[in-house]
C-alpha cells in the first residue's frame, strides 16, 4: 500500500489482485446494451450505477471494502454505488466532486499507453496561484495503472486527463462510499 499526502489530505493507492479480463469483458458487453449516462464525462461511455452484488463486480466491491477498513477503522464504510467509464481517444472526465459520500475512488481495469491520469486538486488551488511558487505541487497526478485502486475524500476536486491513445480505450471503475453502520 502507498499513502500519498501531497497537501496533508490522504490519497491511498493499492494494488489489487483481480481478474481484469473478466471485468473488461463485462464492461464492454454491458456498454453494448445499456445507454451511457452523462455526468462528468466528455465523450466516452459512463454506465449507470451497477448492482453491487453482480458476480462480475462483487469481488471488486469486497476488495474495496476491505481496503476501507484499513484506512477508516473507527467508522465502518461500505461501497454505496459503483459505475464504470470507457474512455476512447480524446475522451475525458471534467473536474468534479462526489457529494453525499465519505470517500470515492477509481480502480483501473485497462490502461494502454498514453491513456491519461487521474488528477486531484489542492482544495485551495485558486488561492495558491497568488503565492511565489504559483501553486507548485498543488496537483496530485495518479498514474493510471491496471489493477491500481485510488481512494480519496469525496470532496476533493478531481478529473481525468484525456486518453491520447488512438487505438485503445481506458476502462476504469469508480465508486462512492457511505457509513455502513455498526
Amino acid at each position: 500500500m502507498k499513502k500519498h499526502e501531497p497537501f496533508k489530505i490522504p490519497i491511498w493507492e493499492f494494488e489489487l489482485d483481480i481478474n481484469n479480463d473478466i471485468l473488461e469483458e463485462y464492461c464492454l458487453q454491458f456498454s453494448k446494451t445499456t445507454p451511457s449516462v452523462t455526468k462528468s464525462n466528455q465523450g466516452g461511455y459512463q454506465s449507470p450505477n451497477l448492482l453491487l452484488d453482480w458476480i462480475e463486480i462483487s469481488r471488486l466491491v469486497s476488495d474495496i471494502e476491505w481496503r476501507l477498513r484499513e484506512i477508516q477503522e473507527e467508522t465502518p464504510l461500505v461501497v454505496s454505488n459503483i459505475w464504470f467509464n470507457i474512455n476512447r481517444y480524446k475522451d475525458t472526465n471534467l473536474p468534479h466532486v462526489h457529494p453525499m459520500s465519505y470517500y470515492s475512488g477509481v480502480y483501473y481495469v485497462k490502461t494502454p499507453k498514453d491513456c491519461g491520469e487521474i488528477i486531484l486538486e489542492h482544495p485551495a488551488l485558486p488561492l495558491l496561484h497568488h503565492y511565489p511558487n504559483g501553486g507548485k505541487d498543488a496537483l496530485f497526478i495518479g498514474e493510471a495503472k491496471e489493477k491500481s485502486l485510488y481512494i480519496f475524500p469525496s470532496w476533493l476536486k478531481h478529473y481525468v486527463s484525456p486518453n491520447l491513445n488512438e487505438d485503445q480505450e481506458r476502462i476504469s471503475i469508480s465508486f462512492n462510499t457511505t457509513n455502513g453502520g455498526g
